[in-house]
């Protein structure tokens, strides 16, 4: 499974195209075929459904765990855009269809000694 960490620096690899045939969502890829979270396939054994991932039979922006949107650390005042919804959620993150400016946005704040730029959870 994948960290909070690792879901901020996650990228979306897309979709493949199918070729006349139904069309699956994967909220996760089987590694090997190439992996990837939210990807489109003409095949539905290409898809992980171990565990609680999803596998629907439409196109991944018709899925509500695929669903874009912001990923939030609130412990850590990380924020991810264009996060899947039920990865974020899985790896414990609040998904918000919208930025949130009051946790996302950047500012200065005396930490210890020092000033930084940093997102609100961090300076409180």
């Amino acid at each position: 499974g994948l960290t909070l960490k690792e879901i901020f620096s996650l990228k979306l690899f897309g979709s493949v195209s199918a070729q006349g045939g139904e069309v699956y969502c994967c909220e996760e890829r089987k590694v090997n075929y190439g992996g990837g979270i939210c990807i489109e396939v003409d095949d539905v054994n290409e898809c992980n459904r171990s565990g609680n991932l999803h596998a629907s039979p439409t196109n991944c922006s018709l899925t509500s765990y695929c669903r874009l949107g912001w990923c939030i650390d609130d412990s850590q005042g990380l924020c991810s855009p264009n996060s899947p919804r039920g990865k974020c959620e899985e790896m414990g993150g609040r998904w918000e269809e919208n930025y949130d400016t009051q946790i996302c946005q950047l500012g200065c704040c005396t930490l210890g000694n020092t000033k930084q730029y940093v997102s609100n959870p961090i300076c409180n």
